[in-house]
């Protein structure tokens, strides 16, 4: 299976990256071992979704190759994996500052060991996002779809990091002159922003991105219609993102390896947009009163609003629909060993419980 092969590629790959340093960058035994304990506690410990999802659809269409030898999809696939793994690496580095959070993966975010701190925490998210470009540059240079797959990391990046803007101002509309009036502008709670969010947050780099790198490793792009994957990686990073949300309120601690803070930071969530939807007044003075506080009373009267508003069965029903819309895009791929793989990623991740 390509999951085990993915996974013991990263020793590889992270003593061709360390390895350098002393050559590349005058690097110290001591600062060594620093960067070595920051590529190992934030780019592992995760579920690997997202690189074993390039591994497993490269290895399901390499034998449809014309211009890659079987002999290289192995190693282009577990680049563009864990190119794709130190990239989700950065993001929740530079997420956790930004949300303020305790911990992630079961253990302290980060920045929150005691010798990193903010400063320090930023920059070495950089430096993950360095590494990204450094696999990729030492591992694909010559591999027949370099330029495909650079493209492909580069227009995720921007999007995401847009996916990311919409998300720390999806409460009010910004402007860099003067602060918003109110902490929630509640108009832009809406369905709308919140699919926006998603789609640039979420979607690109967690489906779409491996995905299409899956093909590009093998030079297999052009058997699977750009507009297809985007209409597949759209409903599955939506759900992908809300289940998060859902899970960030109602699921275990114990079992997600995080503590859930979207309604003590006062995200436009899934959760949040559905029920303004068709708050009364009432209840949308509540939220507005209550919403994105740190005080313990105010999030358990947010959670009984969320389940005196039913919203555990609304997500339920909207869980059905999205599994209907999957299996109807899957229907419809003409390549049917990439619809098998697709299918096989969203077993993974339908009703998951963390």
């Amino acid at each position: 299976m390509a999951g085990p092969n993915f996974v013991a590629a990263y020793k590889s790959i992270q003593a061709s990256l360390l390895g350098e340093l002393e050559s590349f960058a005058r690097i110290d035994p001591a600062r060594h071992a620093y960067l070595q304990k920051l590529m190992d506690y934030t780019c592992l410990g995760g579920k690997m979704i997202r690189g074993k999802i390039v591994a497993e659809v490269a290895q399901t269409m390499a034998p449809l190759s014309r211009n890659v030898p079987l002999a290289d999809v192995a190693s282009a696939a577990a680049a563009c994996g864990w190119a794709v793994e130190f990239m989700q690496a950065q993001f929740l580095i530079e997420d956790d500052i930004m949300d303020n959070s305790i911990t992630r993966r079961d253990n302290p975010c980060w920045y929150r060991l005691p010798g990193v701190g903010f400063s320090r925490g930023i920059n070495d998210g950089l430096i993950v996002n360095s590494w990204m470009n450094r696999i990729l540059q030492q591992n694909l240079s010559r591999h027949p779809e370099y330029v495909n797959i650079l493209e492909l990391f580069m227009d995720t990046q921007y999007y995401t990091t847009l996916g990311q803007f919409y998300d720390v101002t999806g409460t009010a509309i910004p402007t860099p002159e003067s602060k918003p009036k109110k902490r929630f502008d509640l108009t832009q709670f809406t369905r709308e922003n919140y699919r926006r969010i998603v789609q640039h947050k979420t979607t690109y780099y967690t489906i779409q991105l491996p995905l299409c790198l899956g093909l590009a490793a093998t030079g297999t792009s052009s058997l699977v219609p750009l507009a297809d994957i985007r209409e597949l990686s759209r409903t599955m990073g939506e759900y992908f993102q809300s289940r998060d949300d859902f899970l960030d309120c109602f699921g275990d601690t114990k079992v997600i390896g995080k503590v859930g803070t979207d309604i003590q930071e006062g995200k436009c969530t899934w959760l949040a947009s559905v029920f303004l939807e068709n708050a009364t007044t009432k209840e949308k003075s509540l939220f507005e009163k209550n919403y994105g506080f740190q005080d313990k009373k105010k999030v358990a009267l947010i959670k009984k609003l969320y389940l005196d508003a039913k919203l555990q069965d609304q997500f339920k029903a909207y869980e059905d629909k999205a599994g209907i819309e999957v299996a109807n895009h899957l229907e419809k791929l003409g390549c049917r060993p990439f619809a098998g793989e697709v299918k096989k990623v969203w077993e993974l991740l339908y009703q998951r419980t963390k």
